[in-house]
């Protein structure tokens, strides 16, 4: 095995990159505050070691599927986390992201997805990204229509229905992310 080889993205603002062991306290955070996940559905607040479980998945992504979960950074620092999860059982994969609170209402969530939606479309090049988001999350919804994402149906996903949202590739523009 050659090892698993993540990219260093980059915008203006903001540096998509390889989770790494010192995020692990960040991920923590960023999974229990209950303002962060209010729209996340991924069961109970994890304890440290199940988000220590999800990094090691995160990362196994990228080496089954060349693509996988990034951390987020601005200048100052871990913001969150941005990727994409592939289940075996799925045939698109899914573009999923999260965000601390400093980090909201300046853009930088656009910045993110555009960013990878970029990479992701130019590398791997599937005919189809899938989001799945809550009904009441109107930031994420005003993100995917600024991107050009369509919602495409629905989907149960933690004992919720969540509206699903599609990026195609066939009508995908590159976007500046900066």
């Amino acid at each position: 095995m050659d090892g698993i080889y993540v990219p260093t993205l980059r915008s203006s603002r903001l540096v998509l990159r390889a989770l790494c062991a010192d995020d692990h306290s960040h991920l923590l955070a960023l999974a229990n505050d209950p303002e962060v996940t209010r729209y996340m559905y991924e069961g109970p607040p994890p304890s440290a070691g199940e988000v220590w479980q999800r990094m090691a998945i995160a990362l196994g992504q990228w080496g089954l599927r060349g693509y996988g979960m990034m951390a987020i950074e601005d200048a100052q620092g871990f913001i969150g986390r941005i990727g994409f999860y592939h289940p075996y059982d799925l045939a698109e994969p899914l573009l999923v992201y999260v965000l601390g609170r400093r980090s909201w209402g300046i853009g930088y969530a656009t910045e993110a997805v555009a960013l990878i939606l970029n990479w992701m479309f130019a590398t791997h090049q599937p005919p189809h990204i899938l989001s799945r988001i809550a009904p009441g999350n109107a930031a994420s919804a005003r993100v995917a229509s600024k991107l050009g994402a369509v919602q495409v149906g629905t989907a149960q996903q933690g004992g919720a229905v969540l509206d699903v949202w599609a990026y195609a590739r066939s009508s995908w523009k590159p976007t500046n992310s900066s």
